[in-house]
Order: C-alpha cells, then sequence, then structure tokens
C-alpha cells in the first residue's frame, strides 16, 4: 500500500463482540470480504486494518482511494453487494461509528 498517494480516506471505529472477534477479524481485515469487494476498483489504494493497544475488542479500519469521487461512485455501482455485506457484519459489533471521511493535504509536513 503506497500512502503518500492517497487522496480519500475513510475512517471507522468498532467495537467486537467478544464472540465474534475472530471472524470479524476475518471479513474486515487483509483479504478480507471488504478489501476483496473494494479491489474490484482500480481507485482503491488499501486499508490499513488495527486493533487498539489494551481494548483488544476495540479495532479501526483506515481504507484508502484515489478520490472522494471514486469512492462514492464504487459505493453506488456495488450498492447492493455493499449493502449485502454490511448487513451481514451488523451482528459482529456492539457499536460502529463512522469517524469521518478526509482528504491528503498534499504536504508532509
Amino acid at each position: 500500500m503506497k500512502l503518500h498517494h492517497s487522496r480519500w480516506t475513510i475512517v471507522w471505529i468498532f467495537h467486537v463482540k467478544p464472540a465474534k472477534q475472530r471472524v470479524f477479524r476475518r471479513i474486515y481485515g487483509p483479504g478480507g470480504d471488504w478489501v476483496r469487494l473494494f479491489a474490484k476498483d482500480q481507485n482503491y489504494i488499501g486499508t490499513e486494518f488495527l486493533r487498539h493497544s489494551s481494548n483488544t475488542r476495540c479495532y479501526l479500519t483506515v481504507d484508502h482511494w484515489a478520490s472522494g469521487t471514486a469512492y462514492h461512485n464504487f459505493k453506488k455501482r456495488h450498492r447492493e453487494e455493499f449493502a449485502a455485506l454490511d448487513k451481514r457484519c451488523e451482528a459482529l459489533t456492539i457499536r460502529e461509528i463512522k469517524i469521518g471521511e478526509f482528504s491528503s493535504t498534499g504536504s508532509p509536513h
């Protein structure tokens, strides 16, 4: 993943149900269902999958796209598949919060 090329980033935080962590990691982690869905689009750059250092049931996903337009167009084109996967994942978490969508400033400083 080449983060310096990222132009649009979507950040989510998830609080996972205790008995669902293994399934959650398989679906949201590297090579998981979400990554495979996103990888259908050439404008998808990659996903960082992070677990909290002390709260081991708390995860972040950081999805990188070439642009906000590319991401939103992808969601429109794949809306049914996106919605079905999202629905399937609802049972895995206690809470999920979209922290936000962020654009690259283009400056390393």
